[in-house]
């Protein structure tokens, strides 16, 4: 009976020991790279964009410098802006894939009758813009983080010119808010690319 005890608590150490390595072996997150470092300065680097959307008017330099200072400013974890990447502990690169800018708003993401047809008589400027998005480990480039980014703004006397303000704005209110938003789904709370 003795024996047997002992082989139990032997196989129950070792199962602790597994799953511990298991853990350990796991791909490392943004979301727990915010966690290890939650009270030391965190050095980022933001790459230039690039514009493959070939609208050369889209001001991709204005978007670089509203996200570095969104960082500088975040109250919850202390950013730093690193001028080079060899400086920096972690790296966000982009690219716009995405711009469109209209007179008339399209009638999306609306519901109901009511809704759609007040929709179909306010006449709204319309602009959208995506980008893909990464973070990155500056020294081993393990990816920690990656979406496919969509700003819309909709006002009712936005200019073409005014809409790209508005846009790099709203793309940087879109980027903190999935950078830094609290897990809500499964899949937010344990991705690998989070």
């Amino acid at each position: 009976m003795r024996t047997y005890k002992s082989l139990l608590v032997v196989i129950f150490a070792l199962s602790l020991l597994f799953t511990e390595a298991a853990w350990a072996a796991k791909p490392l997150t943004w979301t727990g790279f915010l966690l290890r470092n939650r009270n030391k300065p965190i050095s980022i680097y933001v790459e230039n964009f690039t514009n493959s959307t070939g609208n050369r008017d889209i001001d991709a330099a204005d978007l670089k410098k509203r996200i570095e200072n969104a960082f500088a400013t975040r109250m919850s974890y202390t950013f730093t802006i690193a001028k080079d990447e060899k400086d920096a502990k972690i790296v966000l690169k982009g690219a716009v894939t995405e711009y469109y800018w209209t007179e008339s708003d399209p009638i999306d993401h609306v519901y109901g009758v009511g809704a759609i047809a007040m929709d179909m008589v306010k006449q709204d400027h319309y602009v959208r813009m995506q980008a893909d998005l990464s973070m990155f480990l500056a020294e081993t480039g393990h990816r920690l983080w990656t979406r496919d980014l969509q700003a819309t703004v909709t006002h009712p006397t936005m200019t073409e010119q005014e809409s790209y303000d508005m846009v790099n704005e709203r793309m940087v209110e879109v980027l903190t808010r999935n950078l830094f938003k609290k897990p809500r789904t499964a899949r937010d709370k344990y991705s690998t690319i989070n």
